[in-house]
């Protein structure tokens, strides 16, 4: 597999993605989701609520990017069937982000919501072996 150049911060809609890419890179996407929690578990571990919580420049909290990323998993689930049916686009987004927005991540516990993207991230690992 070819390996993803790091790139500086670079805004999300300003990013380039390979679109050629098909579904014999499974088993590596789904082992990155797979890792990437306890990763966050790690960095997050030490920081304080007040910190998680914190908005700053009008932009989402620690807390509410990490809800964010439990609330696209099933957006992952679509896009893994997307790519799996050789669909010639992909299912839409909620590119407002309005989920994200109306929820309460912020009187969550970082490790609550650790729990959850797990949780999801299981569902996508189950998904994808049963459907290989």
């Amino acid at each position: 597999m070819k390996k993803v150049k790091p790139q500086l911060f670079v805004r999300w809609f300003d990013r380039q993605f390979d679109s050629n890419t098909g579904s014999e890179y499974f088993d590596e996407f789904l082992k990155r989701l797979e890792h990437f929690p306890a990763l966050l578990k790690k960095l997050l571990k030490n920081c304080p609520t007040e910190v998680s919580t914190r908005k700053m420049g009008g932009k989402w909290s620690v807390n509410e990017n990490l809800g964010h990323l439990i609330l696209l998993e099933d957006l992952w689930r679509t896009r893994f069937r997307d790519i799996r049916e050789e669909k010639s686009d992909m299912s839409p987004a909620d590119l407002n982000n309005t989920a994200t927005d109306q929820s309460s991540f912020n009187n969550m516990l970082i490790d609550e919501l650790i729990k959850n993207l797990v949780s999801e991230r299981h569902k996508n690992n189950c998904n994808a072996s049963k459907n290989e």
